[in-house]
This record gives C-alpha cells, sequence and structure tokens, in this order.
C-alpha cells in the first residue's frame, strides 16, 4: 500500500512538471495517431520504392 501511494504520488508531481512545462502527458489517442502517421509515412515510402524499381525494370526492357 505504502509504495502504491508513492508511485501514485511521484506520477502525480511529475504529470504536474510536464503541464508546468507546458507538454501534456500523452494520451493513448495522440501516441495512436502517431503510429498510424508513422505507418502511412512508411507505407507511402514502401509504395515510391516500389514504383521506383518497377519504373527502372521496365526501363532496362525496353533498352534490351
Amino acid at each position: 500500500m505504502k509504495e502504491s501511494s508513492i508511485a501514485l504520488i511521484f506520477t502525480l508531481l511529475f504529470s504536474l512538471f510536464l503541464i508546468s512545462c507546458g507538454k501534456q502527458p500523452p494520451t493513448p489517442a495522440t501516441e495512436a495517431q502517431k503510429m498510424i502517421e508513422l505507418k502511412d509515412e512508411a507505407q507511402q515510402k514502401l509504395n515510391d520504392a516500389v514504383k521506383t524499381v518497377e519504373d527502372k525494370e521496365k526501363k532496362a526492357l525496353e533498352d534490351m
């Protein structure tokens, strides 16, 4: 009980410190949104790379 009380107090103080610095503690929704944006960015890079390879293959076949 004592350890959980200390942990709760520390968490509250740390949250207050973050808020006073102007930074909100991350919420699960903002973390999920960041992950979705990273996934979308990675997917776009993958699509660009695939298109580049396909274009190079097409050009190589045309040059043959």
